[in-house]
């Protein structure tokens, strides 16, 4: 029993240098660091346990800060033919692809181009048509080290969709990626009972 607590903080401290996310990253290691803390108590093993317990004390006050701090939010709308633009989609297409394997902006007609700035850093874009009332989503990507649903939770609150979606009463998106599923049903997306593979959020 000793020995797989070991084991399992061996395994955290592992899984947690393999997140891109900074919160999970900090999260998997307190605990990996926590584990390594009673297996050296356990052991008798007193370097083990203190320098593990330290660690465990910087995660907890780096994960306490992150929860403390206060984000600033921005949008910033640009058109297709913008060069920032391009550049963004080219240096993530790879990661675009996992979830929106068809995403090609070349083929949208008419599409509008939404940048989510946290902290004046590009954390997301977000590019969508209009049919009648309803935005059609394109892409509503988000960068690896901020998906902790804190875009979505500035980008879906009624003050920004009123700015960027004035006379906008649905949003609709195609499930192209299981990836892209959890974060759909978090943000309050639901089936479509007319379509199959299409999600709707009403915004009015």
């Amino acid at each position: 029993m000793i020995e797989l607590i070991g084991y399992i903080g061996s395994l955290l401290v592992a899984l947690s240098l393999l997140m891109s996310n900074i919160k999970k990253l900090r999260m998997l290691n307190l605990l990996g660091s926590l584990s390594f803390t009673i297996y050296g108590f356990l052991t008798k093993t007193y370097p083990v346990m203190l320098v593990n317990l330290f660690i465990s004390i910087i995660n907890i006050w780096y994960l306490t800060q992150m929860a403390m701090r206060k984000d600033f939010f921005k949008t910033l709308e640009v058109r297709p033919s913008d060069t920032y633009l391009e550049n963004f989609l080219n240096f993530h297409r790879k990661d675009i692809k996992l979830f929106f394997p068809d995403f090609d902006i070349k083929k949208i007609a008419s599409p509008r181009c939404v940048f989510i700035l946290r902290n004046l850093i590009s954390a997301g874009l977000f590019i969508y048509t209009v049919k009648e009332d309803t935005a059609i989503i394109e892409l509503d990507y988000v960068t690896r080290e901020y998906r902790d649903f804190k875009n979505a939770g500035y980008f879906f609150t009624e003050k920004t969709i009123n700015q960027i979606f004035p006379c906008i009463k649905h949003l609709e998106i195609h499930l192209s990626s299981k990836k892209h599923l959890k974060y759909l049903l978090k943000t309050g997306f639901i089936k479509s009972k007319e379509t199959p593979g299409i999600f709707i959020k009403q915004i009015k």
